[in-house]
């Protein structure tokens, strides 16, 4: 049995080597809280004399700054990461030297004592000097007032957030320690235990992308949002933003909020489990060499030079293009494939043996890289997994979140926690579709790739089926827009509007409302007027009577004459706008607005246009051409006779304005207004500064005017 005080004089001893990292700890904190937190509520205090706002308006700013610098991301996160790498190595940094080894082992200490005090010691010198001067910052925002519940919750979350990054990094870049037998090699495999997952699942998404018609990136989610069930990074990411989001005022369910932080924490007990098993493991005369288990070598090599190898391939795909079916680009692909898996084998052997001479060594592995590295490209290759052939069966099918390409990504969404998120987050956290004819019908219509030509009409979809299994499989396509039907069930459809228009979610609409910031804003694209926030409500129904009303049709066949804004602040540093299309048909909000004298008012009107500056790019050249690029074809012209003035005043549509649908708007020519005022439409109004033209009503001299010769 071990007693407590010669536990505690193992510990003391161990420290004494490890003093310059517990001063590097110490050092750290202390300037990132205190010290910064000080500067930080100086320089707020002297905001709140120069703006002179004194109370609860002034300790509110406070409260905010000092808020923000709690959360400890950011900086933090990198900091705690290499901490976690230094304490690791530098704890068993003996294990490098067979002197040392033999030193230590000589000592009458067990083995496993020796690890926990180490393992213990690592984490005592992230924890104490963080812990001591997070109380001090908080103390100095406390002086300061600046500290509120909210700000001390903060504190405490980031507290037990980090430690959990500090304690899944530590034990990862243990594991890497007890695995190699010098410090380079323990860095490298620190940075492929935290990056191999992510690497792996970026190398095969952007396979699927070239290979599978119709994948969609919202499949498996993309670099930020990319999983990576084997990195702490990726679970301290996830388990932060689903108390973020409970904090914002999401519900707390299992699934989203508690279950990220159990996975988290479970697996910083997992990694200090397996180094622990590996420590007790590692053969002695391990020290100073490449692996400490030579039985893992194969396995690692060929973990390696497989994504090295289809990496190569993915390089080629790029340069020469998929669609290149030459014999020259297949002779190519297999050439660079085949040299990345000799050239990688050889390498890693080299770096096994310290020996040039042994490149060659165990001929077979580069066989088996080979085989591997072509089985999976021949999976893409030939879709042998049926990705482009799967419809959903309506009998496994639940729901389905579908994703119009021109609406989804024209609009805002936040999440519960007030944050911006991606349109693929916001559906995939919204109900779905329910009718499972409809969905499996519009499944059937999308078309294949070379059915899909420039400038032809067709409508951009991704969709997330949700089986009833809990799997949820992505597609991205497109289907005709002469498909009027099936895209007026799903456009026209309640449940499909209620996830693609936030402004259904009365929840949100009310947070916005709370914000001193919230403003509603009207635009024909024009000019801009504010609408009183005091009609939010009477706006906001009127608007969603209209929406209900609406269909693909309505998209298709109309112009959008106007267009709403919600406008928020949802963070220090910017705004979110939440726009919406207004249409002829929409006579609910186009009633309210005429009630308030603006829908006229807001028309521009031909007898206020001093001149229109017109540029003629003639796009048809770029497809002509083999120079397309490098030459410019467009022709600019100014014109300012009223006559021509009244004519091209009513082909004029605003750049700024959504035609997605409706294939008649020209981006073959841009205006510039200048109005009679002085001002040009740029500086007249927020948002694009010109205009394109209806294609049916461009003047046949106009076209002969701007003729490219």
């Amino acid at each position: 049995m071990i007693s407590k005080n010669s536990f505690l004089a193992s510990m003391m001893e161990n420290n004494k080597r490890r003093a310059w990292v517990w001063v590097t700890s110490m050092l750290f904190w202390f300037f990132y809280y205190p010290v910064a937190m000080q500067m930080i509520m100086s320089r707020k205090k002297g905001q709140n004399l120069i703006d002179k706002v004194t109370g609860t308006a002034a300790r509110n700013r406070l409260a905010e700054a000092a808020g923000d610098w709690l959360k400890a991301d950011g900086v933090v996160i990198v900091f705690v990461s290499i901490l976690a790498v230094i304490c690791a190595i530098q704890g068993f940094s003996y294990l490098y030297s067979r002197k040392k080894v033999d030193l230590y082992h000589s000592v009458p200490v067990s083995k496993n004592r020796r690890f926990v005090v180490i393992y213990i010691n690592g984490v005592l010198i992230f924890f104490i000097p963080y812990l001591l001067n997070l109380l001090l910052a908080v103390s100095v925002a406390g002086a300061n007032g600046g500290m509120s519940f909210a700000n001390a919750r903060t504190a405490v979350i980031s507290l037990f957030m980090n430690l959990i990054l500090f304690l899944g990094t530590y034990g990862l870049t243990t594991i890497a320690v007890m695995m190699t037998g010098s410090i380079i090699m323990t860095l490298f495999g620190t940075a492929i235990f935290l990056l191999y997952e992510i690497a792996v699942r970026l190398l095969l998404t952007e396979y699927q992308s070239q290979f599978f018609e119709y994948f969609s990136y919202n499949s498996y989610g993309y670099l930020g949002t990319i999983k990576a069930f084997t990195s702490p990074l990726w679970y301290h990411h996830k388990a932060v933003s689903a108390i973020s989001s409970y904090i914002g005022g999401a519900e707390l369910s299992l699934a989203s909020t508690v279950l990220p932080i159990a996975q988290c924490i479970l697996l910083a007990v997992l990694f200090g489990i397996i180094a622990y098993f590996c420590y007790r493991k590692r053969p002695s005369e391990a020290a100073g060499k490449t692996m400490a288990f030579p039985k893992t070598k194969g396995i690692v090599k060929i973990l390696l030079t497989v994504p090295v190898t289809l990496f190569a391939g993915l390089i080629v795909l790029g340069m020469v293009g998929i669609g290149d079916e030459g014999e020259n680009c297949t002779i190519l692909l297999l050439f660079v494939m085949a040299a990345a898996a000799i050239i990688s084998s050889c390498a890693i052997e080299v770096i096994y043996e310290f020996d040039l001479r042994a490149a060659l060594h165990k001929k077979y592995q580069i066989l088996i890289t080979g085989v591997c590295a072509a089985a999976i490209f021949c999976i893409f290759q030939f879709d042998l997994i049926g990705f482009d052939e799967w419809i959903p069966d309506p009998n496994k099918l639940e729901e389905a979140d579908i994703m119009i390409s021109p609406i989804a990504y024209r609009q805002s969404y936040l999440d519960g926690a007030f944050k911006v998120v991606s349109s693929g987050e916001h559906y995939s956290k919204e109900p779905g579709m329910t009718d499972i004819a409809t969905i499996c019908e519009l499944s059937k219509k999308k078309l294949h790739r070379e059915e899909i030509k420039d400038g032809g009409a067709y409508i951009w979809l991704e969709v997330a089926y949700q089986m009833k299994s809990g799997k949820t499989v992505w597609r991205d396509f497109a289907v005709s827009a002469k498909e009027e039907d099936i895209l007026n069930r799903v456009i026209g459809n309640s449940q499909f509007k209620k996830a693609a228009y936030q402004i259904y979610d009365d929840s949100v609409y009310n947070k916005m409302k709370e914000k001193d910031s919230f403003q509603i804003t009207y635009t024909t694209g024009i000019n801009v007027e504010n609408l009183s926030p005091e009609d939010a409500d009477t706006i906001r129904q009127l608007y969603i009577k209209d929406l209900d009303n609406s269909n693909y049709s309505t998209l298709k066949n109309e112009f959008v004459c106007g267009q709403l804004a919600f406008i928020v602040k949802i963070n220090n540093y910017g705004t979110t706008n939440f726009q919406y299309d207004i249409y002829p048909s929409y006579t609910n909000i186009i009633g309210y607005l005429k009630e308030k004298g603006l829908y006229e008012k807001m028309i521009l009107k031909p007898e206020d246009i001093a001149s229109l500056t017109v540029t003629n790019f003639h796009n048809e050249m770029y497809d002509k051409s083999s120079n397309a690029g490098m030459e410019d074809w467009s022709v600019t012209k100014t014109y300012s006779e009223q006559e021509q003035i009244d004519e091209l005043a009513g082909a004029l549509y605003p750049s700024s304005f959504d035609y997605s649908f409706n294939n008649k708007i020209s981006n073959d020519y841009y205006v510039i207004v200048q109005l009679k005022s002085g001002a040009t439409s740029s500086g007249y109004y927020r948002g694009d500064n010109g205009f394109y033209f209806n294609a049916d009503k461009v003047p046949e001299w106009l076209k002969k005017d701007t003729n490219y010769e």
